[in-house]
C-alpha cells in the first residue's frame, strides 16, 4: 500500500467509514504515478470537451464531483457487502486513487442525454451505441488486468458508480442551449452546483487540516 497517497487522501473504505468523508471526493485528484495521471488527464480532455460544449462548465464541476462521490461510494458498498457475504468481521479494502470514475461519469452523462424524452433541446451529436461500446471495452480492460494481477488493481465498482450517476445526471441535467428548462430544475441544478462546489471545498480543507495535524502531532 502506498502510504503516501494514504496520507493525502486516497480512498480507504476503513478510513471513510471512521469519519474521513472527504476522502470520496480527494481521491479523485490523487494518481498512481505519472502514466496514471497521463492517461485520465487525456481521457478526462477528450470526454470533458463534449460536456463542456453541450452542458457548459458549471455543469462539468456537477458530474466530476459527483460521478467521483458515486464511484467511490460503490467501491464502498462493495467492500461493505463483500465483508458481510464472507461472514468477516473485518473490511478488507485496497487504497483507490484516479479520476476515473469521475471520467465514466461524464461518459454516463453523454449516454444519458440520449434518455431525454423531452423535445426541448437539441440533441448531442454523439452516437450513443459508441459510448456504451468504449465503456465496456474499458470494463473489460479492467476486469482482465485484475485478474492477470502484477501488482495493478483496477477499481472497477468505481467506475460502475460514476457510470450511474453519470447516466442519471445526463439525463435529468439540461444542456446549455436548452430551449426551455423548467424553474424547478433551474433552482435544483443550482442546489447541485453549489453543493459540488462547498462539498470539494470542505474537502481540500479537511484534508489539509488532517496533514497539517498529523505532522505536528509527530
Amino acid at each position: 500500500m502506498n502510504y503516501a497517497l494514504l496520507f493525502l487522501g486516497a480512498d480507504y473504505t476503513p478510513f471513510v467509514l471512521s469519519g474521513q468523508i472527504w476522502r470520496v471526493v480527494m481521491s479523485a485528484f490523487l494518481h498512481g504515478g505519472l502514466l496514471h495521471l497521463g492517461l485520465n488527464l487525456y481521457a478526462l480532455y477528450i470526454v470533458s470537451t463534449f460536456i463542456e460544449r453541450f452542458y457548459g462548465r458549471r455543469k462539468v464541476l456537477i458530474i466530476y464531483v459527483i460521478g467521483a462521490i458515486g464511484g467511490s461510494l460503490a467501491s464502498l458498498l462493495a467492500d461493505i457487502v463483500g465483508m458481510w457475504s464472507s461472514g468477516g468481521v473485518e473490511i478488507i479494502s485496497s487504497m483507490s486513487v484516479g479520476a476515473s470514475g469521475a471520467i465514466f461519469a461524464m461518459v454516463g452523462a453523454l449516454i444519458g442525454s440520449k434518455l431525454k424524452k423531452s423535445t426541448y433541446e437539441p440533441q448531442l451529436n454523439v452516437d450513443p451505441n459508441q459510448l456504451i461500446s468504449v465503456v465496456i471495452y474499458n470494463l473489460l480492460i479492467g476486469v482482465g488486468i485484475n485478474l492477470v494481477g502484477g501488482g495493478v488493481y483496477i477499481n472497477i465498482w468505481a467506475h460502475f458508480g460514476g457510470l450511474a450517476a453519470g447516466i442519471l445526471l445526463g439525463a435529468f441535467l439540461s444542456s446549455v442551449n436548452s430551449f426551455y428548462e423548467s424553474k424547478a430544475r433551474k433552482i435544483f441544478t443550482g442546489i447541485l452546483f453549489y453543493g459540488s462546489l462547498i462539498f470539494l471545498a470542505l474537502s481540500f480543507l479537511a484534508q489539509i487540516f488532517f496533514i497539517l495535524s498529523n505532522i505536528f502531532t509527530f
